[in-house]
């Protein structure tokens, strides 16, 4: 929906969404949010991407800020957050909450951009270009490690792989280009 507002840069952080559990709320898989008590932030994207989907508006409780949300959790009014993961993992850190842990499959992939008015294309190609150039010299992977410090595993060998995609398919073709061009240089 946002699409029709907005248009959106190229993406500048890759996160995951993760299911927070509290130690003593039973997950086997992801049937077990059914049976439990979820927390989730209000207008949150979790919600039209899988809480709806999911059918499980009728055991979510809304709350207006993720500390609030785990904060349900840990004292045991609720048994599940939906959240990213590095966000999460920050907040657990931060209010040293102690019976909240990670559980089940990463879900919800997402891409961070910035948002433009619809149709503003000086200004969209004005931060593709700083984005650009703050990835080429390291100032985004410094801003994301400093803000982003929780990474989860599988999250980083896929976001491995996606880049060497982007790099090896353009490799590849230029490769080919380079080949056929010699080739039709000998001929």
């Amino acid at each position: 929906k946002r699409k029709e507002f907005f248009d959106f840069t190229i993406p500048t952080w890759f996160d995951s969404y993760a299911i927070f559990a509290r130690s003593s709320a039973v997950f086997e898989n992801l049937d077990n949010l059914r049976k439990g008590r979820i927390v989730a932030l209000s207008g949150d994207a979790s919600i039209s991407r899988f809480i709806e989907p999911m059918g499980l508006e009728e055991s979510t409780q809304f709350v207006d800020t993720l500390p609030d949300a785990f904060q349900l959790v840990e004292n045991g009014e609720g048994d599940f957050v939906l959240a990213p993961y590095s966000i999460g993992m920050e907040i657990i850190d931060r209010h040293n909450f102690r019976t909240i842990r990670v559980v089940g499959p990463s879900i919800l992939p997402s891409l961070y951009c910035i948002a433009v008015r619809k149709g503003d294309s000086d200004l969209l190609a004005a931060f593709n270009s700083a984005i650009d150039i703050s990835k080429m010299e390291g100032v985004i992977q410094r801003i994301n490690h400093k803000w982003f410090s929780h990474y989860r595993e599988e999250d980083s060998l896929r976001e491995l792989v996606r880049m060497l995609r982007f790099m090896l398919v353009p490799g590849t073709v230029f490769v080919l280009f380079l080949l056929l061009w010699l080739w039709s240089l000998r001929r």
